[in-house]
């Protein structure tokens, strides 16, 4: 089988008399190689801890997403890796993973926080 992961991404942008319009139909498929995935909410505290994979090998597409209303989360390629995103309260994050992240860790800025993730191999 083939494209069994559908993207579908929009986004508006608004500054006084400017409006970008991305809002697609059109969306984007992308093959799973090894069809695994794991999908959770999370609580994070100000400690970094590793995201549960499950039975997901190689994260290869990640979407998170912080629930928090008052802080921030940092995502990172690994235990003591580079940070790859910050979300912000409400934040989401929907992306290809690059080959570093085989471990992924987050941690929250100053408070416990609740993410929404999932992760799939592709």
């Amino acid at each position: 089988m083939a494209n069994e992961l559908e993207l579908n991404i929009s986004y508006v942008f608004r500054d006084g008399d400017v409006e970008i319009d991305n809002s697609s139909e059109d969306p984007t498929y992308v093959d799973v190689v090894t069809p695994t995935y794991i999908t959770s909410i999370m609580s994070v505290g100000t400690t970094a801890e590793a995201i549960p994979l499950g039975d997901v090998a190689t994260p290869g597409f990640g979407y998170f997403r912080n629930l928090d209303e008052t802080n921030f989360v940092d995502l990172y390629v690994s235990n003591g890796g580079s940070r790859f995103a910050r979300l912000y309260p409400g934040e989401p994050f929907l992306g290809r993973l690059g080959p570093d992240v085989t471990a992924p860790y987050i941690k929250a800025d100053t408070a416990a926080c609740r993410v929404e993730y999932a992760l799939f191999s592709v």
